[in-house]
């Protein structure tokens, strides 16, 4: 029969594999280092009571069930599809309200009829990189690897779009404007590069 301390090391490691998580992942959550859940999962060591309640707590099951040699899987797999689908919830309103804030804008334009004749629709563009810049910011947060490169590439790319038909609707009659796309393409490959760097 095994141990309290090899339920803990096996439950660990099982927790973590099956939530699709690297050590240094679940390390992350629990603000230990990577050498640490190593050190549980192999039994040289076990977490404190308070780290043993929030590792109960990441993955949705009580102190008792990781000290036992089974818990509920699936009841752990959906804790952390619940975690992602917060996480998804709270992006998706974080852009609307960036988008709530470019129709505010262009509604008070309208009302005021100041700039109906040039630009009033830039309050439905800026929102793009606002939002682009919001999903890499949760994103980095998140340290999800996958999409920080696209969403820093969709923010560069927009920003760089909407700062161009900005200064082409305020200025209309100007030196040519369109060299600020090459500033874009370093930039680019410095994302590119980093992604391949870390990946």
């Amino acid at each position: 029969m095994a141990t309290i301390k090899e339920n803990l090391a096996k439950n660990i490691s099982e927790l973590r594999k099956i939530n699709k998580m690297t050590q240094s992942e679940l390390a992350d959550k629990l603000n230990y280092t990577d050498k640490a859940i190593s050190k549980w999962e192999r039994g040289e060591s076990t977490p404190d009571v308070e780290c043993l309640s929030a590792i109960a707590k990441l993955f949705n099951l009580t102190v008792d069930d990781l000290l036992h040699e089974s818990f509920d899987k699936e009841k752990a797999l959906r804790a952390e599809k619940r975690e992602k689908s917060k996480t998804y919830a709270k992006s998706a309103l974080g852009v609307l309200t960036l988008w709530l804030i470019g129709t505010c804008v262009f509604v008070a334009d309208v009302i005021n009829d100041e700039i109906v004749t040039h630009g009033m629709w830039m309050a439905f563009i800026w929102p793009i990189p606002a939002s682009t810049l919001f999903l890499f910011t949760v994103a980095f947060l998140k340290k999800d690897m996958k999409l920080i490169p696209f969403f820093a590439s969709g923010t560069l790319w927009s920003f760089l779009v909407a700062l161009f038909l900005q200064i082409l609707i305020s200025v209309p009659e100007q030196s040519p404007i369109w060299p600020i796309f090459i500033v874009g393409i370093p930039i680019q490959l410095i994302i590119i590069i980093s992604y391949w760097i870390n990946s």
